[in-house]
């Protein structure tokens, strides 16, 4: 190969995490505008004509920020830390079967969950994340009203704490079965459908979603898949998980799948930004170029 993947050689700005001096995310590439009509998502919340316009602008934060870390490479977009280690921190009961999504299920944890979000705001974070990655099929959760239900408490809980910072609202996507497990995905249309039950309770608190660990291209692609079935601006952003070797941990190779996803991306017209781990191991996959 001859050439750097485009957003690879384009954005070069970081995106870095609040709970660590290390980098945790380096934008690798940004796609695109416009998203073909399916779904409406004023219908899937139960707002106001008013409301629905409102959640429609949101997105315009998170391209706000791409402009800026396009501008120059010494800008950076700081983004909140590991939400469920600081839960645990805060006494919210260990579940190795559900883990944070304890703090959701059960309501006496919901001031918790805020003050956490609040204190990486207060850290400096520009961003915060909703506490939704655990909620997925995989450890249990298979009723997609239920789903919908709890992922939209985690957005209401996370919007209440951004207030009028400015600050974004990324809603969390996590792998719907088990992370870091490529070969334990769903089936195309089966993830597809698990995606929608979180992204409808999102939907009315987000400025982005956040497709999180992403452990091969198929995996991000049913995540697309289901943002783009909706009539909404909303961008998205993608993190992939590499292994130590440079890799996508399907051992797809990293320099292959950005593009292929990115392209994926554009053929459903939705903007995405898609990212790798650290600079470690971006520096170990440009090594392949």
């Amino acid at each position: 190969m001859n050439s750097r993947p485009r957003g690879i050689a384009a954005l070069t700005s970081s995106i870095v995490r609040a709970s660590s001096a290390r980098c945790g995310h380096i934008v690798a590439t940004g796609c695109l505008t416009a998203r073909p009509p399916s779904i409406s998502a004023c219908n899937m919340s139960s707002g106001s004509e008013s409301e629905c316009t409102h959640h429609q602008d949101r997105g315009a934060s998170l391209r706000g920020h791409l402009q800026r870390l396009r501008s120059s490479p010494s800008e950076t977009l700081l983004l909140d830390g590991g939400t469920g280690e600081e839960l645990f921190l805060r006494g919210v009961p260990d579940d190795r079967k559900i883990w944070s999504a304890t703090a959701i299920t059960h309501v006496e944890y919901h001031s918790v969950v805020e003050d956490v979000h609040k204190s990486f705001l207060q850290a400096g974070s520009q961003a915060v994340t909703t506490n939704s990655y655990g909620i997925t099929p995989g450890v249990g959760f298979t009723d997609g009203e239920e789903v919908q239900r709890l992922v939209g408490k985690a957005g209401e809980i996370a919007r209440r704490a951004v207030d009028n910072s400015g600050a974004l609202v990324l809603g969390s996507l996590g792998p719907q079965v088990e992370s870091y497990r490529p070969d334990l995905i769903m089936d195309h249309d089966d993830g597809v459908r698990a995606y929608l039950n979180a992204i409808a309770g999102l939907h009315p608190h987000v400025d982005a979603y956040l497709a999180e660990t992403m452990s091969c291209v198929e995996e991000a692609c049913q995540a697309v898949d289901a943002v783009s079935r909706l009539d909404a601006p909303h961008p998205m952003m993608v993190s992939l998980t590499l292994n130590g070797s440079g890799k996508v941990r399907s051992g797809e190779s990293v320099v292959d799948a950005i593009p292929k996803l990115a392209e994926y991306a554009k053929e459903r017209g939705v903007e995405c930004v898609i990212n790798v781990p650290s600079v470690l191991t971006v520096e170990v996959a440009l090594a392949e170029v």
